[in-house]
C-alpha cells in the first residue's frame, strides 16, 4: 500500500493524471452542446418523464423488502475515498463518519425514500466534470467525457439500488457481455476474439470478417423510458422499488463549472449518468436480449464490452443482414451507430492476400471501411489475427513516454523506482500479455524488454545508448519478460527460452572489470 500511495503521488506531481480541461470552450458552447446531447426530449426544468405512469395498476408489492442496515453498510464500503464531491460538498469520508455515528438513522432515511418512491429534490442536481479524453482537439466539445458528481447520500442510495438490481438481474446478462460484470474483463473479451480467429481461420481454413461497431454517445443517449419498461417487465421488483427507480431515472439537472463561470442547470432526460454506480448495469441490461437478434444467423457471433461490439462471421452477407437487424434494435433504444468509426477487418491466414472485389459492405447507403489493423479494447489486431508486433510496439512506446514524463525519477531510491515501474509502467507495456503471449516472436519479446531497460537507464542516470545488460547488473533486477512469465504463470514458449538464453549470454559477455567498478563494489 505504501508503494501504491507513492506511485499515485509521484504521477500526480509529474502531471500524469487526467484533469478537467474546459477553458478552451466558452460556457455558451457547452450549454448548447450538452443541452442537445442530454435533453433530446426538450424537457423544461419543471417537467417530468412520467415514468411512474408506465406501472400497471394491478401491480402488487409482494416483493417488497426494506433496506437493511447491512445492505447500506455494504454499499458504503464500495464508495471510494478521495473522490470529488457533488453539490453538497460532502466527500465520502464524511458519509463514513456520519454512518459511524448514525447508522440506524441513515438506514431509516433511505427507507423513507423507498416508501415514498422519492428523495430530496436537491439530489436531482449534480455537477458535471468534463474530462479530456486524451485525443482530439481541446477546443472540440466531443473530445471530452462528462462525469456526474452527485450528492453523497444520493450516491449511497444509488449504490444500494445497484446492488439490488445486480443480484436480481445478473442472470439475464448474456455470457458474451464482458462489460461491468463481476469476474469478466476486457482481456476475456479479447481472448474470445483470438479463439474465434484460431478456430475459423487456422482450423477451418476460412477467412473471418470482424465488424467493429461504434455506438454514438451510447451512455448519454440510451432511452430511460425503454430501460424502465424493461425493469417493470422483469416482474422482479416491488411497486416501491419501481417508484424509486422511476424517480432516479426521471429528469435530472447538470451544472458545468469551468473555473471561471457556472452554467445554468442543464436538463438531462436521456442517457444514464456517467459516474453513477447504477448506470453501467442499467446500460448493459438494456442490451441483455441482444443475442436473440442472431437466432436466424447461426454463423454470426457477437462479442460485447458494454457498448463496444464486434460482429464475427465467415459470411459477409450474414454480417450485412444481421447488421440491419442490429441497427433497428439499437434505434428502439434511441441508440445509433457512428458509421464513420465502424470498421471491418478480414482476418486471413497469416494476413496474406489482398481484399477481393466482393469484400465490400454498404449499409443504409453508408460504406464501412475495410482496414488491415484495428485496436479492439486496447489490443492492436492485424490481418493475421495472431501477430501482435504492432501491439507490442505501441504499448512499449507508451511505456517509454510514461517513463520520460517522470521528471524526478532519478531522485528516488532504486527500490522505490523499481516499485514504481511495477505499479505504473509495467501495466502499460504488458497490457493484454495473457492473450498475446503464445504468439509473441523473439523480436516482440526483445522489444517488450526495452520498456524496462529504458526505465532503468533513466532511474540510474545512464545514457539510453549504454548496453542494457549493464543497467540490469547495476540494478540487480530480473528481466521484465521473465517476471511477466512468472507473474501471470505464462507458458515457457520456444521464443521465451531463446530470449532468456540470449539475455544470459549477453550477461556472460560483460567485461570482468565491470564488477570491480565503484558502483558495483559499493552500490549505496
Amino acid at each position: 500500500m505504501e508503494a501504491e500511495s507513492y506511485c499515485h503521488r509521484f504521477l500526480r506531481l509529474n502531471g500524469s493524471s487526467s484533469g478537467t480541461v474546459t477553458n478552451d470552450i466558452n460556457m455558451d458552447t457547452w450549454a448548447q452542446f450538452l443541452g442537445g446531447l442530454f435533453n433530446s426530449r426538450s424537457l423544461g426544468r419543471g417537467e417530468s418523464l412520467n415514468l411512474k405512469s408506465l406501472l400497471p395498476g394491478d401491480f402488487t408489492d409482494d416483493l417488497h423488502f426494506a433496506f437493511l442496515s447491512a445492505e447500506v453498510e455494504l454499499a458504503l464500503g464500495g464508495m471510494k475515498n478521495r473522490k470529488a464531491p457533488g453539490p453538497d460538498n460532502l466527500q465520502n469520508e464524511v458519509v463514513r463518519l456520519l454512518w459511524a455515528a448514525l447508522p440506524d438513522e441513515i438506514t431509516a432515511f433511505l427507507n423513507v425514500c423507498l416508501e415514498l418512491g422519492s428523495f430530496p429534490v436537491a439530489w436531482k442536481n449534480s455537477n458535471l466534470k468534463l474530462l479530456y479524453k486524451g485525443k482530439g482537439a481541446v477546443s472540440d466539445v466531443n473530445s471530452y467525457r462528462g462525469i456526474s458528481l452527485c450528492c453523497s447520500l444520493y450516491n449511497l442510495l444509488d449504490r444500494v439500488m445497484n446492488n439490488r438490481l445486480y443480484s436480481r438481474l445478473i442472470d439475464l446478462i448474456p455470457s458474451n457481455q464482458f462489460g461491468f460484470v463481476k469476474g469478466r474483463s476486457t482481456i476475456q473479451a479479447v481472448q474470445l476474439l483470438v479463439d474465434e480467429i484460431n478456430f475459423v481461420v487456422y482450423e477451418k481454413k476460412t477467412p473471418l470478417y470482424a465488424l467493429f461497431l461504434d455506438v454514438k454517445k451510447a451512455f448519454d443517449s440510451v432511452s430511460r423510458h425503454f430501460i424502465f419498461e424493461e425493469l417493470v417487465g422483469t416482474g422482479r421488483f416491488s411497486v416501491r422499488e419501481l417508484n424509486l427507480l422511476a424517480e432516479m431515472l426521471d429528469a435530472n439537472f447538470l451544472t458545468v463549472r469551468d473555473g471561471v463561470s457556472v452554467s445554468e442547470p442543464i436538463v438531462q432526460s436521456n442517457g444514464v449518468k456517467q459516474g453513477g454506480s447504477i448506470s453501467p448495469f442499467l446500460f448493459i441490461f438494456a442490451l441483455s436480449d441482444i443475442n436473440s437478434l442472431f437466432a436466424d444467423f447461426p454463423n454470426v457471433k457477437i462479442i460485447l464490452f458494454a457498448d463496444d461490439m464486434v460482429l464475427l462471421s465467415s459470411s459477409l452477407d450474414d454480417i450485412r443482414r444481421s447488421l440491419e437487424l442490429l441497427i433497428s434494435y439499437l434505434a428502439f433504444r434511441e441508440l445509433e451507430l457512428n458509421f464513420d468509426k465502424c470498421k471491418i477487418l478480414k482476418f486471413r491466414n497469416k494476413g496474406r492476400g489482398r481484399l477481393k472485389n466482393t469484400d465490400s459492405l454498404i449499409v443504409h447507403n453508408m460504406p464501412i471501411e475495410f482496414v488491415n489493423e484495428f485496436t479492439y479494447l486496447g489490443v492492436v489486431f492485424q490481418a493475421s489475427g495472431i501477430s501482435f508486433s504492432k501491439h507490442v510496439a505501441k504499448k512499449v512506446r507508451a511505456a517509454i513516454l510514461a517513463t520520460a514524463a517522470l521528471k524526478n525519477l532519478a531522485k528516488s531510491s532504486l527500490s522505490t523506482a523499481l516499485k514504481l515501474f511495477d505499479l505504473a509502467i509495467a501495466p502499460i507495456a504488458s497490457y493484454g500479455i495473457q492473450v498475446i503471449w503464445p504468439y509473441l516472436t523473439l523480436n516482440d519479446l526483445q522489444k517488450l524488454e526495452t520498456a524496462k531497460s529504458r526505465f532503468l537507464k533513466k532511474a540510474l542516470c545512464l545514457s539510453k545508448f549504454m548496453k542494457s545488460r549493464l543497467a540490469y547488473k547495476l540494478a540487480d533486477t530480473e528481466f521484465f519478460v521473465d517476471k511477466l512469465c512468472s507473474r501471470f504463470s505464462l507458458p515457457r514458449t520456444q521464443n521465451y527460452n531463446k530470449f532468456i538464453d540470449n539475455q544470459l549470454f549477453k550477461i556472460s559477455e560483460i567485461d570482468p572489470e565491470f564488477y570491480s567498478a565503484p558502483a558495483m563494489v559499493n552500490p549505496s
